[in-house]
């Protein structure tokens, strides 16, 4: 898988401490990076090896996966909250990309209806506090036809468990769980396909 070099992730590091959740080494480090991994993996599979014209990702963090999605598409547009934006379009510059469009955006986003036919939002609905805002809105981007994949954790004492191992307090970070995004989901999407790293991670493949 292609992820952006460890030289251009420690550029986001330094001019960034504090915001290692977005620019996390630990796609990196030795046998934690295969859990990081798999899901991603998991959610590449779910695209069925299409090359779409337009793919949205939301919330691109330090831009680590863009590498390879956007070997999907013809066009990659990215949305996050963070400050470092810039210097991810820097170093995705310096990485060879083309045709990268990214952005700061909330829940409201700043696109056309209909506007892609690939729209891609993995571990971020659990951090959104109004993730149901967030869900009409991938639904009002998308195409009728596109391919939408939307991943997020399992709660359970197992992610309960490792969570703590990593020092990260997702009781005070995470504002969803599982089941209330799922519900969410259903209500707008038709859950096509899914896939689960038992006890830990769940991706989805939806439509209109």
């Amino acid at each position: 898988m292609k992820l952006i070099s460890k030289k251009n992730l420690n550029k986001l590091i330094s001019a960034d401490p504090n915001q290692r959740d977005y620019s996390t080494e630990k796609y990196y480090k030795f046998i934690i990076k295969y859990f990081y991994l798999k899901k991603i993996k998991l959610a590449i599979k779910l695209l069925n090896k299409n090359k779409y014209n337009k793919m949205l990702d939301i919330g691109f963090g330090g831009g680590i996966i863009t590498p390879e999605l956007s070997k999907q598409c013809n066009q990659y547009f990215g949305v996050d909250v963070h400050k470092n934006i810039e210097l991810v379009k820097e170093i995705l510059k310096d990485q060879g990309l083309k045709n990268i469009n990214l952005q700061y955006a909330k829940t409201d986003l700043p696109f056309m209806d209909n506007e892609f036919d690939c729209v891609w939002c993995m571990s971020v609905l659990e951090f959104i506090e109004d993730s149901e805002k967030m869900i009409k809105e991938i639904k009002r981007v998308a195409q009728d036809n596109a391919t939408i994949i939307i991943g997020f954790p399992l709660t359970n004492k197992l992610t309960d468990f490792l969570y703590k191992l990593i020092n990260f307090k997702s009781s005070e970070i995470h504002h969803n769980n599982h089941k209330t995004l799922l519900q969410q989901i259903k209500k707008y999407f038709k859950v096509k396909e899914i896939k689960i790293i038992p006890g830990m991670f769940l991706v989805c493949r939806v439509g209109k």
